[in-house]
């Protein structure tokens, strides 16, 4: 009876143990951060790319300023699309805003049409990859879009437009 209990126990105490482990390890550390995966077909210039992840998550965003020699810090949270991509995105020559380099991205409705296009300033997008730079990893701040958008979007075309 008491060997009976002690199994009881051991199965029951394991079941605590051991599957909210497992169950960890099947979603992705974003997921568990309360970021989401998106499935949006990524193109750039029209052309399609290879994308190998793309979530949705809030992140804290700092900003700095001087004023005097005095310096100081601001913060804001913002949504960021972030994506893995098999290549880096080309930069192309912008003949309209020819003031800075600049990201455009365009999202379109399912069946293709246009739903808005916003510029992000190029210090508003993170870039990193891997030695190899098989993976290329971004992060687009997109504090001026409506999260709304996101609801009708199904593919987005995105661009990195420098001057001359």
């Amino acid at each position: 009876m008491l060997k009976r209990l002690a199994i009881i126990i051991f199965l029951l105490a394991s079941n605590y143990i051991f599957v909210p482990v497992a169950l960890a390890q099947l979603t992705s550390i974003t997921n568990r951060l309360g970021g989401s995966s998106t499935t949006f077909d990524i193109t750039s210039n029209g052309a399609e790319r290879v994308y190998f992840d793309q979530v949705i998550l809030k992140r804290g965003n700092k900003t700095m300023y001087l004023t005097n020699d005095n310096g100081a810090g601001l913060g804001y949270e913002s949504f960021h699309l972030e994506l893995t991509v098999d290549k880096k995105f080309e930069s192309i020559v912008s003949e309209k805003r020819a003031t800075r380099n600049h990201w455009q991205l365009i999202f379109y409705k399912k069946n293709g049409v246009e739903l808005t296009t916003i510029y992000i300033p190029d210090d508003q997008v993170k870039y990193l990859s891997n030695p190899e730079k098989s993976m290329n990893f971004y992060s687009f701040d997109l504090t001026d879009l409506p999260m709304v958008v996101f609801d009708k979007t199904s593919s987005i075309d995105i661009k990195y437009l420098r001057k001359e």
